[in-house]
């Protein structure tokens, strides 16, 4: 078989991006792929930039990445142009009914992974100021990330820092370690109960998860001014959600906890508990997953912080059916979430076109 040739349009920094990027520089670097990586005239440093990705696959395919939590699409003036438009937020019955429509498809999960083979030459020549080179530098520098103990860097979040093994303990450990959004941050009345109600609903779920589980369970909100303003009782150590802490205490966690993110997304997080093989508890997916994901099969569903501990209990005392979710998920990660998987499928996706 011919390498599948692909060039990359590096516009954006966005976090959202990095799963794409590191999946299409990883596939390059074992040979599965030849890339070509070039910089837009628009692109900034900016972590927080807009979550999109373009391609163009054997010069022929046009491809767009769209990362964003929200169902809408981030470009929809893009979706005219393309051939295909792959959408994180996948929602069958949104798509269906827009103009070209057909052309949208599933993506899968979300969440910040890092390669050391990920154009980060291309960003440093890219940088408009020393002052972005440097940062640039620093955070993809797997030495000096580690050095100065910078968060979301690649020390941090290399791909293999997220997986694990299905490993099944005689005493589980419960974890949910969760940020409460600050509602001032947005701009319409409508977001700002959006995140009112979501950091309720949070600290609903860790107060009763305490008082449950006891010792079984770790957990909190971030340590953040809004959060010690606002639900004191509920606040974790710093120490505790640095990225590396976190994800060691992820993977010693047998079971781990996902509620529902910005614009209904389902969060990094839940991507993170499948690359560590652990079983979930969530609130209801609002969006399509590809592949072979179901409740009761890679996580059990809740609605209230009662049920959610009812389905926590049943995973604890049921040691046979947490280990058959964990492997579950283990096998869905490899073969959907890890990001040259991800990235390889929707590429090998329009070839049967």
């Amino acid at each position: 078989m011919n390498k599948l040739h692909c060039q990359v349009i590096l516009e954006s920094n966005a976090e959202h991006c990095h799963q794409i990027y590191t999946g299409l520089a990883d596939l390059a670097y074992d040979g599965f792929l030849e890339l070509d990586v070039k910089v837009s005239e628009k692109f900034t440093s900016n972590n927080f930039g807009k979550p999109i990705v373009f391609c163009t696959l054997n010069r022929s395919q046009n491809i767009v990445f769209d990362l964003s939590d929200s169902r809408k699409l981030i470009d929809e003036e893009a979706l005219k142009a393309v051939d295909f438009y792959f959408k994180r937020s996948y929602d069958e019955d949104y798509t269906d009914r827009m103009k070209n429509g057909q052309k949208i498809r599933a993506l899968g999960l979300n969440y910040l992974a890092y390669s050391k083979h990920g154009f980060w030459k291309e960003r440093i020549s890219a940088s408009k100021n020393i002052k972005e080179k440097l940062k640039t530098f620093l955070r993809y520098n797997k030495f000096f990330s580690k050095r100065f103990n910078i968060q979301d860097s690649l020390y941090a979040c290399e791909t293999s820092n997220f997986e694990s093994y299905p490993k099944v303990s005689d005493s589980p450990k419960v974890l949910f370690l969760v940020r409460a959004w600050k509602p001032e941050n947005v701009s319409t009345e409508e977001k700002k109960l959006e995140r009112y109600r979501m950091n309720d609903q949070r600290a609903n779920i860790i107060r009763t998860l305490k008082k449950e589980l006891g010792n079984k369970f770790v957990g909190g909100f971030l340590k953040e001014p809004y959060a010690e303003t606002m639900y004191p009782d509920c606040v974790v150590s710093k120490n505790m959600t640095s990225k590396k802490n976190y994800l060691e205490l992820m993977k010693d966690s047998d079971i781990c906890i996902a509620t529902t993110g910005l614009e209904e997304s389902i969060g990094w997080k839940f991507a993170e508990y499948v690359a560590a093989s652990n079983a979930i508890v969530s609130e209801k997916l609002m969006f399509t997953l590809p592949g072979d994901f179901k409740e009761g099969q890679n996580y059990l569903c809740f609605s209230s912080s009662e049920e959610c501990v009812a389905q926590v209990n049943k995973l604890i005392e049921d040691k046979a059916m947490r280990l058959e979710m964990m492997h579950n998920n283990y096998k869905y990660y490899c073969s959907n979430v890890e990001p040259k998987k991800l990235v390889l499928n929707a590429l090998l996706s329009t070839l049967k076109n």
